[in-house]
């Protein structure tokens, strides 16, 4: 029984290290945004142990070294020469950058989910993991991905002139237009025998082995 006069403050509970590396990653150019199903807690998850994502939240977007990331930890939290080891390992697994520096080592950064970490898992890729992206992409992050205000790529002509009436397709554009010319070739050259033959083999073009997992 409480007594007249006492108050009990509630304080609000920190989000779990897998919400708060999300949101962490969700401050790059690129977004990593919340869905309502969670799935993208799902997919941190088949990518950083507890361990690993608490060590991720202590990486800028710039490339820095292991003694700048280190003085971000309290202290007695981990050795200098266990976190180089975690960092070692995160980047080897493509779920962080590094990059060599002569005179301070190599130096480590986080990474957007795409272009970064999903296409280095291309020679470790889980069918697991390729349904949680593909489902990921369908809730949030294609959005995401395609309204981010930095963008990642743009097309810059160089010594040329591109006029107005000279469209530029996008990929899915160009991959609509080879399937048509497929049809349209020899029969020597064996076109798809049917639409899902022609979808996988979009698939195939656009996210190699990963589209072939996304049909099974």
């Amino acid at each position: 029984m409480i007594s007249p006069g006492y108050c009990r403050i509630l304080l609000p509970m920190e989000p779990d290290v897998y919400r708060q590396l999300q949101r962490h990653l969700d401050q790059m150019p690129v977004p990593f945004p919340e869905t309502e199903s969670g799935v993208e807690i799902s997919l941190l998850k088949q990518l950083f142990d507890e361990t690993e994502a608490n060590i991720a939240l202590k990486l800028s977007a710039l490339p820095e070294s292991v003694d700048r990331i280190f003085g971000r930890f309290k202290e007695g939290e981990i050795t200098k020469e266990h976190l180089k080891e975690k960092l070692e390992g995160l980047f080897d697994k493509g779920a962080i950058m590094a990059v060599p520096n002569e005179k301070k080592g190599r130096m480590y950064s986080k990474l957007m989910l795409a272009i970064g970490i999903f296409e280095h898992q291309v020679d470790r890729i889980t069918k697991e993991l390729a349904e949680d992206f593909f489902k990921y992409e369908d809730e949030g992050f294609a959005d995401a991905f395609l309204t981010a205000k930095t963008k990642q790529m743009c097309t810059i002509p160089v010594n040329v002139k591109i006029d107005p009436e000279f469209l530029i397709s996008t990929y899915d554009n160009a991959c609509t237009t080879e399937a048509i010319s497929l049809l349209k070739r020899d029969k020597e050259s064996i076109p798809p025998k049917d639409s899902k033959e022609m979808y996988k083999k979009m698939l195939m073009e656009r996210y190699g082995v990963l589209g072939t997992l996304k049909l099974m």
